[in-house]
């Protein structure tokens, strides 16, 4: 029996208003004008909406800072955190403490740890709100990007050797800068140079990036003084080179009128041999320049201090500097971590893992500390990007078996390398990185099952950078995976349950 057309079509005006509706209420709750989740007890908009409608994080990171905790106090739980008021938006924000020592164990007398600063969005909007209706200069701004400086390598950029800027905001300014033609040919000129102008490298260079922030003023007035040489400098060479071309024109005009008297005795094209080059068609010149414009492999654009500041960043300690923006930010950053080793990495999708080592800080030389952090609210790996497990092409299920890996914080001990002559200087944690890479790629799984002792715990004194190194290889390939705990697992930084936890967290 059909429906009446008056009933049916008051049925798509409701279905059509609901679905309205619902477009409209989620999209309040991505800019958090609302709270789903605080009207609705069960999880079907809040969590489980996609990804597009949820807020850009439930808390916004403002502030980090590198605190020591000296043994007559390792047992304050408060030891290592800095003063509420310290730092950005005073008390209105939580000190957090990491969970890791950046010691790693090998200080006697102290603990270092990294503590953040952290507010809650609602917490936020409302000391926003507040500011705005009492007339106070409120500036809306949380932790939306890190760069960590590399003393060794930075000042190695031309342009760079007193400011000392991480690569990382080099870069980023190199990027966006449209050159015009008389810095792109500087540019291109010192991209053919191979000789690289580095400042010398000494023991105070720490020192000097930990007041860097009091010399803005002076080092970008140097800055200044510094472009204007360079710009006399190259003003003098094109000159220089005018003058050159001229007598080259005088030369060769001298030749022509010798060749014109002594035409019998002279081959033909001998006026072509001596004739200067004519000069290149203007648009095609053009044209490769707009082409080349970004093609400048060795030579980066070096901004000037007053530039860097006003874009947001800011230099904090041992290396780090941050950037400021806008909370409503996708990039807002709303966790952070720290991870040890040269072969460290950090599987999860949505972190960013920085490779460059934490500097000033008293972790063992062998085991540096690097950062890493997550942009936006954290997502349910298992809802967002989980693999269903399904027959293959063949109707065939391959389950791939592996056991014992015992990964290190550091490079891993080989024990009984094979050929014998290889130990010296063996890897362990690469060796074994390298067979199961191999293995993956040759038997193409369909699942991994992990059965225990991923991890090597007497060599771990940061279990969970043991750990993502044991599972990247399966995230990469997005193989899934079953895993076990082994005796030697929970014999490092991590409890069992700890453990268990990491890894039920992680994708696939």
């Amino acid at each position: 029996m059909l429906l009446p057309k008056r009933l049916l079509r008051s049925l798509i005006y409701l279905i059509f208003f609901l679905t309205v509706s619902l477009f409209l209420l989620l999209l309040a709750n991505k800019h958090q004008i609302i709270e789903i989740n605080k009207y609705i007890p069960f999880d079907i908009f809040g969590t489980a909406a996609p990804l597009f409608f949820q807020p850009p994080s439930d808390s916004f990171i403002v502030d980090i800072s590198f605190d020591n905790c000296f043994k007559f106090s390792f047992n304050n739980k408060r030891c290592g955190l800095p003063d509420i008021n310290k730092g950005l938006l005073g008390d209105k924000a939580q000190w957090y403490r990491l969970r890791k020592d950046i010691c790693l164990g090998s200080s006697w007398s102290k603990k270092q740890y990294l503590n953040y600063k952290k507010i809650k969005h609602d917490k936020y909007e409302e000391y926003l709100s507040a500011g705005k209706k009492n007339n106070k200069n409120v500036v809306d701004e949380v932790i939306i990007d890190i760069a960590v400086a590399d003393p060794v390598n930075d000042v190695k950029i031309k342009g760079n050797e007193k400011l000392k800027l991480p690569k990382h905001i080099i870069q980023t300014f190199h990027n966006k800068q449209v050159y015009d033609d008389d810095t792109h040919a500087s540019f291109t000129e010192q991209n053919t140079n191979n000789i690289v102008n580095a400042a010398p490298v000494d023991d105070q260079i720490q020192a000097e990036l930990e007041s860097e922030g009091n010399k803005d003023v002076a080092t970008a007035e140097e800055n200044r003084k510094e472009e204007e040489s360079k710009k006399e400098q190259d003003d003098e060479r094109k000159d220089a080179a005018q003058e050159d071309a001229k007598e080259k024109g005088k030369e060769a005009e001298k030749l022509k009128q010798s060749s014109e008297q002594n035409d019998n005795d002279q081959p033909k094209d001998f006026e072509e041999e001596i004739k200067p080059e004519s000069p290149k068609d203007e648009k095609k010149d053009k044209r490769e320049i707009v082409t080349n414009r970004n093609d400048l492999n060795r030579v980066l654009y070096v901004p000037k201090m007053e530039a860097v500041l006003k874009s947001g960043w800011r230099y904090k300690s041992n290396g780090i500097w941050l950037k400021y923006g806008p909370h409503s930010s996708k990039n807002a950053v709303s966790a952070i971590d720290l991870l040890f080793g040269y072969e460290t990495v950090d599987p999860r999708p949505n972190w960013n893992l920085i490779k460059t080592p934490i500097i000033g800080v008293s972790n063992p030389s062998d085991l540096p500390a690097y950062i890493t952090f997550r942009r936006g609210p954290k997502i349910d790996y298992k809802k967002e990007i989980g693999t269903t497990l399904t027959m293959n092409s063949e109707d065939k299920f391959k389950i791939l078996q592996i056991a014992d890996l015992h990964f290190s914080t550091g490079y891993g001990k080989c024990l009984d390398p094979q050929p014998p002559s290889s130990a010296k200087g063996c890897k362990a944690d690469s060796r074994t990185l390298e067979f199961i890479n191999k293995v993956l790629d040759l038997e193409k799984p369909d699942m991994v099952v992990l059965t225990g002792d991923q991890i090597f715990g007497d060599a771990s004194p940061d279990s969970e950078s043991s750990a993502f190194k044991a599972l990247n290889p399966f995230v990469e390939r997005k193989i899934p995976f079953a895993i076990t705990v082994g005796n030697h697992d929970d014999e490092g930084s991590l409890k069992r349950e700890e453990i268990m936890g990491l890894y039920a967290d992680m994708p696939l």
